[in-house]
């Protein structure tokens, strides 16, 4: 329960607020400013100290405020326990310590991701603070990978699977952001993506095609390994760097594929098959 009142002085009136709980009580000197002012102050810190008891996200319209109020009342509310010290942090730190902590990703998780922010960090600058990104300069982020062009000054536009990708991933990062409550809003959020299928990639291997490959290849493994991916449809690199020898049944003439991205999802392929 928080209650606002008035204290004159020679200097003006003196905005306070009294925030209890329980037996506790907190006071916060807001010092000279308008009524609505002070009034608006009391709302958001209601809102902020119910937010907090709840273990619950602050709204758009608190964190906003937060953001953009001042040093001084912003120390005030952080003394009060009510905010946490303000973390002035650059889009490129934000993003480079983001990486570091998901030791949990796989290599290709990892390269997608780095490849993606890459192009928003050169974009937007790695000592951007990353608060100052808006909603606007994300949908221009978005119009400028469509417009790239090659050095020789030639339109070389990135295809709508790529800006997909790359949207859907920065859109990853600002999420992270709001929910360590950095930032007021995602930015990203309602920027369009699109479709990450990319049809121009799609090519049929013919069995000459596939011979030719074979006959050019140095050694019985690049051999292999194109068996693998033509006749056994097996993803390469990300399934053909699981396989085992322990997982081959020379009997059946069978072996064991594995998901990297479904861990318990397996194939059982036939080696004649891939033989053939």
């Amino acid at each position: 329960m928080a209650s606002l009142y008035s204290r004159t002085r020679k200097s003006g009136k003196a905005w306070i607020i009294e925030l209890s709980g329980g037996e506790d009580r907190t006071v916060i000197f807001l010092g000279k400013m308008p009524k609505k002012t002070a009034e608006l102050c009391l709302s958001m810190v209601e809102q902020i100290a119910a937010a907090n008891a709840a273990g619950q996200s602050y709204s758009v319209e608190v964190a906003a405020w937060t953001l953009n109020i001042g040093d001084e009342l912003h120390a005030k509310l952080v003394n009060a326990g009510l905010l946490r010290q303000r973390q002035r942090r650059t889009l490129g730190d934000f993003v480079t310590a983001l990486i570091a902590e998901r030791t949990d990703w796989k290599p290709g998780t990892r390269k997608s991701f780095t490849t993606a922010t890459k192009k928003m960090l050169v974009f937007f600058d790695t000592d951007t603070p990353i608060e100052t990104i808006t909603v606007d300069n994300a949908v221009a982020f978005r119009l400028n990978l469509e417009l790239q062009k090659k050095k020789d000054g030639k339109e070389k536009k990135y295809s709508e699977s790529t800006i997909s990708k790359t949207i859907k991933r920065c859109r990853q990062v600002f999420k992270l952001a709001h929910r360590r409550k950095l930032i007021a809003e995602n930015p990203f959020e309602t920027v369009k993506t699109g479709s990450q299928r990319n049809p121009e990639r799609q090519y049929f291997v013919s069995i000459e095609e596939a011979q030719a490959l074979v006959d050019a290849c140095n050694s019985p493994k690049q051999r292999l390994i194109i068996a693998l991916a033509r006749y056994g449809g097996i993803r390469c690199p990300s399934e053909l760097i699981g396989l085992k020898w322990t997982e081959v049944n020379w009997e059946k003439n069978r072996f064991i594929v594995h998901s990297p991205k479904k861990p318990l999802t397996v194939r059982n392929i036939g080696i004649s098959g891939v033989c053939a």
